[in-house]
C-alpha cells in the first residue's frame, strides 16, 4: 500500500499566483512574489504556513488568531490539509509581518474555486 506523503503547510511557494475565491464571493491571493492580496490588514504580507480546515474549525481559528501567531500556527499544522473547495483557506504571517501588521493571519469562509491569477 502506498502512503500518500502528509500535507505540509510551509509549501507556501505552491500557492503562488493562485486566487481563492470563497463562496461569499471574496477574492484573496498570492502573488507570484508570495504576497498576500485581498484583506486590506493584512495587505502585501508574507505567509509564513498556509492551509485548508475543515469547516468544524472555524470557530477555533478565529480564537487562535485572537490569541497568538504561535496558536494558529498549531493548528494548521495539526489540522492542515491540502488546500481545495469546500475548506476555510488559514494562513499565518512571517514573524516580520505579525508584529508589523499587528495580525497573527487569516481564516476565511468556505473556498469556492481556485484559480491562477493574471
Amino acid at each position: 500500500m502506498e502512503l500518500k506523503p502528509k500535507y505540509d503547510p510551509a509549501n507556501v511557494r505552491n500557492y503562488f499566483g493562485k486566487l481563492f475565491i470563497t463562496e461569499n464571493g471574496s477574492h484573496y491571493g498570492i502573488t507570484k512574489n508570495g504576497k498576500f492580496t485581498g484583506r486590506p490588514s493584512i495587505e502585501g504580507a508574507d505567509i509564513k504556513l498556509i492551509a485548508g480546515l475543515s469547516e468544524e474549525l472555524y470557530h477555533d481559528a478565529r480564537s487562535c488568531l485572537n490569541h497568538s501567531l504561535k496558536s494558529i500556527e498549531r493548528l494548521i499544522l495539526k489540522n492542515g490539509q491540502e488546500i481545495k473547495p469546500r475548506l476555510l483557506l488559514v494562513a499565518s504571517l512571517t514573524d516580520e509581518y505579525a508584529e508589523e501588521k499587528k495580525r497573527g493571519g487569516i481564516v476565511t469562509s468556505p473556498i469556492k474555486e481556485i484559480v491562477d491569477m493574471d
